[in-house]
């Protein structure tokens, strides 16, 4: 079972749990959108259980007119595998949280590599877990699609902690 405080305080199984993150009205999801470009951000309240907790913001980028990611401004392959480099590497350092103008940088990150299969990209980025003063936002500043500056806003109120009960 696993438990949260705010509207919701308990759930019987990681279905259930999931279903509350992906349901819109909760507001885990958010999004941002650039001239081509859709981002959108998913917040997974940290879990506590043994050591030190940590939260997780899944990062999707898609294009608007549905066509690849990696392959936007028609690149040659290779400019897509440097592409693909920067994003399983080298992301990390464009990447962090901000709360009342304090940063709190990226603890982890796992770029998905999904080979062409499906049009979007999805990235993992994992954050020490914070007590915010404020909302937070995550901010991504994009070197790869020439997309500038992203900003999205998590109210502080999704920042607490779940407790996974055995």
């Amino acid at each position: 079972m696993t438990s949260c405080l705010g509207s919701r305080t308990d759930f019987n199984s990681d279905k259930e749990f999931e279903d509350f993150l992906n349901d819109p009205k909760n507001e885990f999801i958010q999004k941002d959108e650039s001239k081509d470009f859709i981002f959108e951000a998913r917040l997974i309240p940290a879990l506590k259980n043994e050591g030190e907790s940590q939260l997780t913001v899944q990062l999707r980028i898609k294009r608007k007119d549905g066509k690849s990611v990696l392959d936007s401004d028609d690149v040659t392959q290779k400019q897509a595998l440097t592409r693909e480099g920067y994003l399983s590497f080298d992301l990390a350092g464009d990447v962090h949280l901000e709360d009342q103008g304090k940063s709190l940088p990226v603890l982890l990150h796992h770029y998905e590599r999904n080979y062409g299969i499906k049009q979007s990209l999805d990235i993992l980025f994992n954050f020490k877990n914070i007590k915010p003063i404020g909302d937070v936002y995550f901010v991504y500043r994009d070197q790869v699609f020439n997309q500038g500056l992203i900003k999205i806003k998590f109210k502080k109120e999704l920042f607490t902690s779940c407790y996974v009960k055995e």
